[in-house]
């Protein structure tokens, strides 16, 4: 498997809010809501991740960031 890590030092999620993500159409409320988006991008990404037999997953602390990890079969990096 190859493992992709993304993280950053945003405003995290709450642990609640954590299973909506990957729902179409969904924008945490209270989350920077000026940003420009519909909510669809991590749905897409997901079914693109899960089509080529791969999972991605999150985890996040509120006030410190959030590590998204995309896990895909084999595969070399050159």
């Amino acid at each position: 498997m190859l493992l992709i890590n993304i993280t950053d030092t945003g405003v995290g999620i709450d642990e609640n809010k954590l299973g909506n993500i990957f729902k179409p159409f969904v924008r945490i409320k209270g989350m920077r809501s000026n940003l420009a988006g519909t909510g669809v991008g991590l749905t897409i990404t997901e079914k693109l991740v899960t089509a080529m037999g791969g999972k991605i997953g999150v985890s996040s602390v509120l006030g410190v960031g959030s590590t998204f990890s995309v896990e895909l079969p084999g595969g070399t990096v050159n």
